[in-house]
């Protein structure tokens, strides 16, 4: 008579044996499959704490925007254009035009002009518009200083 192993059957030693190496794989997969799952909510919790920095970030970056008074691409381009208008007159002429403009709006030309020019500019408006240009121009230095981190 043949035995077990030759005819091709396994013996109950063999499948106890097949059985336990299961057991240790599906042991083995469950532990990998934890860990896992522990680095996937590590993961979403990263993600959600650096959407909230970036949400930070870009709040500080729009709150520095209007601190600066950052002008649109259109915006720039007209003070430009004005600069450049208005720096092409004469002080005498350019004058009166800095009396009736928005003192902000004067103090980012004059800020955008040759000093030399800007300075000859002022001696043709009138004392109490100069001073008002004047301190916006130095408000507006200290925000870009301050916005910069210079003391």
């Amino acid at each position: 008579s043949f035995s077990q192993q030759e005819k091709g059957e396994l013996s109950q030693e063999d499948v106890k044996k097949m059985l336990e190496e299961i057991k240790k794989e599906r042991e083995l997969l469950a532990e990998k499959e934890e860990h896992l799952k522990r680095e996937e909510e590590r993961l979403e919790f990263l993600e959600g704490r650096i959407n909230k920095k970036l949400e930070e970030m870009r709040k500080i970056l729009e709150r520095l925007n209007k601190l600066l008074g950052v002008l649109t691409e259109k915006e720039k381009a007209e003070v430009a254009r004005l600069t450049k208008v208005l720096e092409s007159m004469k002080p005498d002429k350019a004058g009166p035009v800095f009396e009736q403009l928005d003192t902000k709006i004067a103090a980012r030309i004059l800020l955008s002009m040759n000093e030399r020019k800007a300075a000859k500019i002022l001696n043709y408006v009138s004392p109490r518009k100069s001073v008002e240009i004047t301190e916006e121009i130095a408000r507006q230095r200290e925000k870009i200083k301050e916005a910069v981190g210079v003391k």
